[in-house]
């Protein structure tokens, strides 16, 4: 693996790993709280994902590869549905965000990361 596909896995571990937990999501607001929080993790999440790139997909097992596209369109169908998001605290208490944190949740222990 090379240095751009590490940094690349790691983006999408640390990704997870905020968007899963509601203290992480808190504490990024916390850390800048000019920025609106959930747009941010959409717009990561969309710079992070490469599906159509050789590169991206070596990084993973075909199985986990297929787990991510699922999680992907999974995460895409939700926010298609939300509207505009509301920032954080407000967004922790909304249903649909919080299909979108155990989506992250489940796909941390499909992957088996180690966070």
């Amino acid at each position: 693996m090379d240095e751009l596909q590490k940094n690349r896995k790691n983006g999408i571990v640390n990704f997870l790993t905020t968007i899963s937990s509601k203290d992480s999501q808190l504490s990024y607001k916390k850390a800048v709280p000019f920025v609106h929080i959930p747009n941010e993790l959409v717009c990561q999440w969309d710079s992070l994902f490469s599906p159509d790139y050789k590169w991206f997909s070596e990084i993973w097992a075909e199985s986990e590869f297929n787990l991510l596209v699922k999680f992907d369109s999974d995460i895409n169908k939700i926010l298609d549905s939300m509207g505009e998001l509301e920032d954080i605290p407000a967004i922790l208490n909304d249903e649909e965000w919080k299909k979108v944190m155990n989506l992250a949740s489940v796909l941390i222990e499909q992957l088996e990361l180690k966070l």
